[in-house]
C-alpha cells in the first residue's frame, strides 16, 4: 500500500491535513470523503520511519486512565476522530499527546478504536482493548469507557497504594539483605576463628548462618543457573495452551489471591454483559465477545462453553452454573435476572457486588502483607543479633 498526504475542508470550511495509507490516490480520496470532508489535494509520498535505539512506550497506567475518561465524557456528543483531534490540541507530556496523535491517524485512516491502541497494551492491558472491541461492536462505547476509566483509575490507585505500603517492608529487606552478605562474607569468618582460638563452642544461630555462607559458597552459581533454566523452562511450559489453562484454573483457587483474580475477572465480564444485553446483541455473542476480555485461559474456555451451551438452547444460569469459579451468588442474581425479565440490570448489579468484593480483598490483602513482612524481617534481625552476641557473651564468661 502507498503513503498519501491529503489536504481538506471541513463543513465549517476548516482546513485539514494528514496522512493515510491506500492502493491508490482515488482510494485515498474516497476514505478522505468517507469523512465528510472536501478534497483540496492529495499526493503521494515516501513513509518517513523514525529510527530509534530502543522501541518503546512510556504511556502509563495513568495515562491509560485519564485517556478513557477523557473519552468517556465526549464519546456520546462527538465522533471519536473529533474528539481525539481535541485531545491532541490539548496536549500534555511528550509521551501522552504522541500516542493521542497516534491514535488519531489511525482512527482517520478507518481503524478501529481498539486496532488503534493494541501498540499500547502494556498501558491499557488486553482485557482493556476486548472491552473497547466489545463497545464498538455493540454501539455502547460511552458507557464501556465509562466502566473502563473506572476500574483504571481505580487499578491505578490500588498499584499506588500497594507500592507505597510496600515501601518500608522493602527498604527493610533490602538493608536486611545487606547486613546479611556483610556479616556473611566479612564478619562472619574473621570473628569465627577468633571464637575457634578461644575455644568457644559456636551457638546454634551462628552454626547455622555459617552453614548457609558456606552453602552458598558452595553451591551459590549453580542454583543460580539452576534457578534461571527451570524459569525459562516454565516460562516456555506456560506458552503451552493446555498447561496454562491447567495452571490458570489453579490460580483461581487460590485462597485470598485466587478470591481476587475471580472478583477482578467477573467485574468485567458481568459489567460487559450487561452494556452488551443493552446494545441489543444475543446472549451467545455477547459472550463470544466477553470471553476474549479476561487474561485467564481457564476463565477464557468457561466462557467458550457457556456460550456453546446457550447456543443449544440453554438458559444463561444452567450454562453457568457447575463450577466453582463462578460463585453461587452470583449464579442466583443471574437466575433471579432470568426469571423476573430483568438480566441486564442483574448482570450489573453482580458486577457491582464482583467490584465491591474486589476491594475489600484487596485491603485485607495490603493490610496482610506489611506485618508479615515485617516479621519476618524482624525474625532475620534477631537471627543476626544472636549470631554475635552468644558467642561473645561465652567468650567473656571463659575470660573471666
Amino acid at each position: 500500500m502507498a503513503f498519501f498526504h491529503y489536504v481538506a475542508c471541513g463543513a465549517g470550511e476548516d482546513m485539514r491535513e494528514g496522512e493515510l495509507e491506500a492502493d491508490s490516490a482515488r482510494e485515498a480520496a474516497r476514505i478522505v470523503r468517507g469523512q465528510a470532508l472536501r478534497v483540496l489535494r492529495i499526493e503521494e509520498r515516501e513513509r518517513k520511519r523514525p529510527r530509534r535505539l530502543f522501541s518503546f512506550s512510556a504511556v502509563t497506567g495513568k495515562h491509560a486512565a485519564f485517556f478513557c475518561r477523557q473519552l468517556a465524557v465526549m464519546a456520546e456528543t462527538q465522533p471519536i476522530h473529533d474528539i481525539l483531534a481535541v485531545m491532541e490540541k490539548q496536549g500534555g507530556d511528550r509521551a501522552y499527546h504522541a500516542m493521542i496523535q497516534e491514535v488519531r491517524k489511525s482512527v482517520e485512516l478507518g481503524h478501529s478504536l481498539a486496532d488503534s491502541l493494541k501498540k499500547y497494551e502494556a498501558a491499557f492491558s488486553a482485557s482493556a482493548i476486548h472491552l473497547m472491541e466489545a463497545g464498538e461492536a455493540s454501539g455502547s462505547l460511552p458507557e464501556i469507557l465509562g466502566r473502563l476509566a473506572d476500574y483504571l483509575e481505580g487499578e491505578y490507585a490500588a498499584k499506588q497504594k500497594f507500592r507505597s505500603v510496600m515501601l518500608y517492608p522493602l527498604i527493610l529487606a533490602l538493608a536486611a539483605a545487606s547486613s546479611l552478605m556483610v556479616m556473611l562474607v566479612f564478619i562472619l569468618p574473621s570473628f569465627v576463628g577468633l571464637m575457634e582460638g578461644l575455644h568457644v563452642d559456636l551457638p546454634l544461630p551462628t552454626r547455622i548462618l555459617l552453614w548457609v555462607g558456606h552453602f552458598l559458597e558452595a553451591y551459590g552459581s549453580p542454583l543460580l543457573a539452576g534457578g534461571a533454566g527451570l524459569s525459562l523452562f516454565l516460562r516456555y511450559l506456560y506458552g503451552k495452551e493446555g498447561f496454562r489453562r491447567k495452571v490458570d484454573g489453579l490460580l483461581l483457587r487460590l485462597p485470598v489471591l485466587g478470591s481476587l483474580k475471580r472478583d477482578v475477572a467477573w467485574m468485567h465480564i458481568l459489567g460487559t454483559l450487561s452494556v452488551l444485553q443493552s446494545g441489543g446483541l444475543r446472549m451467545d455473542e455477547s459472550l463470544s465477545m466477553a470471553s476474549r476480555i479476561p487474561d485467564n485461559r481457564y476463565l477464557q474456555a468457561f466462557l467458550e462453553e457457556a456460550k456453546k451451551s446457550v447456543q443449544h438452547g440453554y438458559s444463561l444460569t444452567a450454562a453457568l452454573q457447575g463450577n466453582p469459579v463462578f460463585p453461587a451468588m452470583l449464579l442466583q442474581l443471574v437466575a433471579a435476572g432470568e426469571s423476573s425479565g430483568r438480566l441486564e440490570e442483574m448482570l450489573r448489579k453482580a458486577a457491582d457486588y464482583c467490584g465491591i468484593s474486589a476491594e475489600n480483598t484487596s485491603r485485607r490483602l495490603q493490610a496482610m502483607m506489611e506485618p508479615a513482612m515485617i516479621l519476618v524481617l524482624g525474625g532475620v534481625v534477631i537471627l543476626f543479633v544472636l549470631a554475635v552476641v552468644l558467642p561473645l557473651l561465652d567468650s567473656m564468661e571463659m575470660i573471666s
